[in-house]
């Protein structure tokens, strides 16, 4: 039997003695494949009912549809691999190489991208699921676990997780690491740590949640050394940029041509909060700032690694001088499913009602992520 864990209030925590069953799993399972058909139904029939792309040029193949904006430069990377020139100018190393590296697999088997793409995202969304219906099952119950995997797979941004993009892998990633570090597996949890710095720059939050970690259960130097190889991940991409185009930092200044100020974007911020409140913008808004609502709300709940993986998270974002993507970052930060599980489980009449709105949203913006439009 395993010991009572210590949440930051100081009330036990409940590890389950027996592990989940497959029987178990099959409501996070069941909801993650209800989101990726939501998703590749509504792109499918939008590439099937002649409609015309936001370029006003016939779509493409359905395949084809799910690897938009990001998407494409992944497309690059796995088919043709890196390339950069310091001419301020975007370039691909501005995107991490560990999800390319897992999709070029299947691509070099004549797999279209945007299949392949939206195939490895999607399996490991269905995988991040899993993970967070299991931690937060120790954490609040049934009940709550079920709103909190239902939060993370009908929210309207899970639409990522079924496209070629990373935020399913890097949801994946990151809530294994911080679920594994919860329970005392360290060691377990810097390799989980180490691959999601490999996929996402963000991936350097888990470092100081990991850190607290390796202090809070006094694990000395070894913990330390755990908590602090998740860098790793980032450093080796470093490491063979340096080798392969002579400059280290290519990605900082290829990531500089997407951004529109460096610093904290104020005035970006402001815009997202006075958008929010009209219809229009006020799905980005709510997340945003509806993030960090939870993040302090449920303060006392939340486990002290995921309090401080998100803090650190929400740092990043607000330091990182671009509020164009602020939502979709947002809803890559794993632990804020749990509290959005807490506050949905204390509103049962009203619950329902907000899963189901936000599913149709899912909807909205498959289609307009379709159609070449920007969703986040």
């Amino acid at each position: 039997m395993q010991p009572a864990l210590e949440s930051p209030a100081g009330a036990p925590v409940k590890i389950p003695e027996r592990p989940v069953s497959w029987s178990g799993l099959a409501f996070p399972l069941g909801l993650g494949l209800l989101s990726h058909l939501i998703a590749y139904l509504t792109v499918y029939l939008t590439a099937t009912a002649g409609v015309r792309d936001a370029a006003h040029q016939r779509l493409h193949p359905a395949w084809n549809l799910l690897a938009r904006w990001d998407g494409g430069w992944y497309e690059r990377i796995a088919l043709h691999g890196y390339e950069y020139a310091p001419d301020r100018l975007q370039h691909s190393v501005a995107f991490f190489p560990l999800y390319p590296l897992l999709v070029r697999p299947l691509a070099q088997l004549g797999v279209p991208f945007g299949l392949a793409g939206a195939i490895v995202n999607g399996l490991a969304f269905l995988g991040a699921l899993v993970v967070l219906f299991v931690w937060a099952r120790s954490l609040g119950g049934e009940p709550m676990a079920r709103w909190a995997t239902a939060a993370l797979a009908l929210c309207p941004m899970a639409v990522f997780g079924s496209v070629a993009y990373t935020e399913g892998l890097f949801l994946l990633l990151t809530l294994a690491s911080l679920f594994a570090a919860w329970r005392g597996k360290l060691g377990l949890a810097a390799c989980w740590g180490i691959l999601a710095t490999a996929s996402r720059l963000p991936g350097i939050a888990l470092i100081p949640a990991l850190l607290l970690e390796a202090m809070r259960q006094r694990r000395g130097w070894s913990g330390l050394v755990a908590a602090a190889a998740p860098a790793l991940g980032t450093v080796a991409y470093f490491a063979w940029l340096w080798r392969r185009f002579g400059d280290p930092l290519a990605f900082l200044h290829a990531e500089h041509a997407w951004q529109r100020s460096v610093g904290i974007d104020v005035a970006g911020f402001l815009h997202l909060l006075i958008y929010g409140m009209v219809s229009e913008g006020m799905l980005p808004a709510v997340l945003v700032f509806g993030g960090v609502y939870l993040a302090w709300r449920y303060r006392d709940r939340l486990p002290a690694i995921a309090l401080a993986y998100t803090g650190a998270s929400f740092a990043i974002l607000f330091l990182a001088g671009n509020a164009g993507s602020a939502a979709r970052y947002v809803y890559g930060i794993g632990p804020l499913a749990l509290a959005a599980g807490w506050w949905l489980a204390e509103r049962p009449r009203w619950a329902w009602a907000i899963v189901i709105y936000a599913a149709v949203l899912l909807s909205v913006l498959a289609r307009n992520f379709a159609l070449g439009q920007w969703v986040a």
